[in-house]
Parts: C-alpha cells; sequence; structure tokens
C-alpha cells in the first residue's frame, strides 16, 4: 500500500515537473519572439515580464492554456481545467521548496488567463 502511495506521488510529481517545463519553455518562446518584435517601447511595464507572457492578453491568455485562439469556450474550459488540476494548491501540500513555488506560480498565470479568456469570449 505504502509503495502505492509513493509512485502515485512520484507520478504526480513528474507530471507536474513536465507541464511546469512546458510552460517555462512556452515563456521563453514568447520572450524571444517578443524581444525580436519589440522596439523601444520600455514605458509599459508589466508585473508579468518576468515571466514573458501577460495573461491579461487574449493571445497570451490561450498560449498559457495552450490552446489556439479560435476554439471554442469549452475547449478552453477543458484545458483549463486539465491545467488548475496539476497545480491545485491541496495537491502540493507535500511538496516544498522550488517546486511547490513554481507551481504556485504557474497557477495564478493560469487563473489569470482562464479569467482574460472568459471576457473576452462571453
Amino acid at each position: 500500500m505504502e509503495q502505492a502511495e509513493q509512485d502515485i506521488k512520484a507520478q504526480a510529481e513528474e507530471e507536474i515537473k513536465r507541464a511546469s517545463e512546458e510552460l517555462r519553455r512556452k515563456q521563453e518562446a514568447f520572450q524571444r519572439q517578443q524581444s525580436q518584435q519589440q522596439s523601444n517601447n520600455n514605458s509599459d511595464q508589466s508585473q508579468f515580464d518576468s515571466t514573458g507572457l501577460d495573461p491579461r492578453k487574449f493571445e497570451d491568455a490561450c498560449s498559457i492554456l495552450g490552446v489556439h485562439a479560435g476554439n471554442s469556450l469549452v475547449e478552453f474550459k477543458k484545458a483549463y481545467r486539465h491545467l488548475s488540476n496539476l497545480f491545485h494548491p491541496d495537491k502540493l501540500d507535500k511538496f516544498d521548496g522550488i517546486l511547490k513555488q513554481q507551481a504556485k506560480e504557474n497557477a495564478k498565470l493560469i487563473n489569470i488567463a482562464w479569467e482574460t479568456i472568459q471576457k473576452k469570449l462571453k
């Protein structure tokens, strides 16, 4: 029984690590794209500049949830529920350190992105 719980915990940790890494890669790719397109317009600093994605922008919110902008609200909701389930605080109680902090930051981004999408599509 204890071995099964350890296996489940290890599997959950791996899934969170993979999802975090995928989100990080998307953020880095977006940052590279923005730095190529961006001119010397530094007057509009956002609190999300460090992540590279601003979940308050519809296109960035789509990227965060991993859904194409042309999809329906149902598809966005499905992606949101999957990601919010992965990074839910109750599932993170067993973790500590950087992994837990990363998951909390990802959960915040996911929630803000979902709010942005809801406002845009409703």
